[in-house]
């Protein structure tokens, strides 16, 4: 996938890229940072959201042992954090961060951001003005998805949301990635992890 979006997206004018420093993101990026000269900044502020004592554990194990957490999280999700992790409020000034200075290193012309599901929809709640609370429920992120913003002196504009075109039978590709997903573990991986620790 992340070679079908380098192919796409190549001949781009990119004027700056910033990414997460965690191993999924760079190795999104890898195939057009090849072909690519703008420059690439990688940000801790587009990091995933910590998980904390959840990190690796699938919904239902959480579940199983504290639902009232599991369901508090959920539903209330931008002030209430896994045990040592991050609300959605903490993930959103971190990526609000990176995102100010963009705004400053940059007049005009197009910045990719390459990040992680909950962080860029804490993003996209914050510019078009919906309830932080509310991330989970209206937007959603799939894998190697392409969302284009434009941020105006009046606020941002949604263009384009979660567009897959160029990927190759993006359908059957999207179906086969949700499945993957389901029951999937929350948080990184465990090499990720063990970066972040060692950091």
């Amino acid at each position: 996938m992340a070679e079908q979006f380098a192919l796409a997206y190549k001949e781009h004018d990119w004027k700056g890229v910033y990414c997460s420093p965690l191993l999924r993101t760079r190795q999104t990026l890898a195939p057009l940072q090849a072909s690519m000269t703008s420059p690439v900044f990688f940000r801790d502020g587009l990091r995933e959201i910590n998980y904390g004592e959840w990190e690796l554990k699938s919904q239902e194990e959480i579940k199983a042992v504290n639902p009232e957490a599991m369901k508090n999280f959920h539903e209330n999700g931008d002030v209430f954090s896994p045990p040592g992790g991050e609300t959605a409020i903490e993930v959103l000034n971190r990526a609000m961060s990176v995102l100010e200075e963009v705004r400053k290193e940059h007049v005009d012309g197009d910045i990719l951001f390459v990040s992680h599901r909950t962080t860029l929809r804490v993003l996209l709640c914050s510019l078009l003005g919906v309830e932080i609370k509310r991330y989970r429920k209206c937007f959603e992120y799939l894998v190697c998805s392409v969302s284009m913003l434009e941020l105006r002196n009046e606020g941002a504009l949604l263009v384009l949301h979660g567009d897959r075109s160029h990927l190759e039978n993006s359908l059957e590709t999207a179906s086969k990635i949700e499945a993957e997903l389901k029951g999937r573990e929350l948080g990184n991986t465990v090499e990720e992890i063990r970066t972040e620790r060692s950091r």
